[in-house]
């Protein structure tokens, strides 16, 4: 049986994707924030909108079904923040 989620463990989850959510855009839209070759600059930036698309929405919705004491939600949250 599942035990619920700390306060704690919710307050720091939402502030990694906030902050995860933040990065990835400046690094999309932020002209110069990347130095380097073009091509690292390039894989930078997909790793951003990879970041964006699916990491901050699995983590997101992993919480959510671990608040609601889903056992599967639990490890697709704890799956996404590794």
């Amino acid at each position: 049986m599942p035990r619920q989620l700390r306060r704690w463990q919710i307050v720091s989850t939402v502030a990694v994707l906030v902050l995860a959510a933040v990065s990835s855009l400046l690094g999309l839209v932020r002209a110069g924030h990347y130095h380097g070759p073009s091509e690292i600059v390039e894989a930078y930036q997909v790793q951003d909108l990879t970041i964006l698309v699916v990491g901050i929405p699995v983590i997101a919705a992993g919480l959510w079904y671990a608040v609601r004491d889903s056992p599967r939600g639990r490890i697709v949250w704890l799956g996404g923040l590794a």
